[in-house]
């Protein structure tokens, strides 16, 4: 199987999480800011818990923006491919994408190939990719998880370490290259446009003339 250039895609995201803490502002000064012990009983410890807050949220969006680009990349993929199998099946030649749910997609590419996803490089960081991703979209980063303590157990809370983040990025560039099947280029290379039976014909019959 030839490999597209899914991976341009993945280096974009990869850039995007380099870069995103590259940045040198007066929220990142300030945690790096000599206090006196008076400053810091008058204004430092205010000052710097508020810089440090801000930085936290900062770094869960830059992450949960990553995760949701990686998320949507592998869904894209897997739907494009189950879509090449339903085209050579039918013997169609088109671009124009069938609305097939990510369920279906897995289906439709486990039966072709004859495995199962979770067999493929990295399945589990990938589908705990999805799981992080829909935990943040209901339930501000709440999976379905719980974990045990001394005093009870609590609601597992997913976090955002760019570290991990990281980790992710090569599970999901793993997972597409030894998924069977074709790849989108770049992760999107289908046109949105389906031309009519008539339309085809015209063009058939320009295409004639101009020979």
């Amino acid at each position: 199987m030839p490999i597209k250039n899914f991976f341009i895609h993945l280096q974009s995201i990869a850039r995007f999480l380099d870069r995103a803490f590259l940045v040198d502002d007066e929220h990142n000064r300030i945690l790096s800011k000599t206090y006196t012990e008076e400053e810091w009983g008058e204004y430092g410890e205010a000052e710097y818990d508020r810089a440090y807050s801000v930085l936290i949220f900062y770094q869960e969006i830059v992450v949960r923006a990553v995760l949701g680009e990686l998320n949507a990349l592998v869904e894209y993929e897997l739907k494009f491919t189950a879509n090449q199998i339903l085209n050579n099946r039918e013997g169609i030649n088109s671009d124009y994408p069938r609305r097939v749910r990510r369920e279906k997609a897995a289906q439709i590419i486990e039966e072709e190939y004859s495995i199962q996803l979770n067999q493929v490089s990295r399945f589990s960081e990938v589908d705990e990719i999805r799981n992080i991703v829909n935990a943040y979209k209901h339930d501000k980063g709440y999976g379905k998880e719980h974990e045990q303590h001394f005093w009870g157990q609590s609601q597992k809370k997913y976090d955002h370490d760019p570290n991990k983040a990281r980790e992710y990025l090569s599970a999901v560039r793993a997972f597409l290259r030894d998924l069977p099947g074709e790849r989108a280029d770049l992760g999107g290379n289908y046109s949105r446009a389906k031309f009519s039976d008539s339309f085809k014909k015209w063009l058939e019959q320009h295409a004639k003339r101009e020979d």
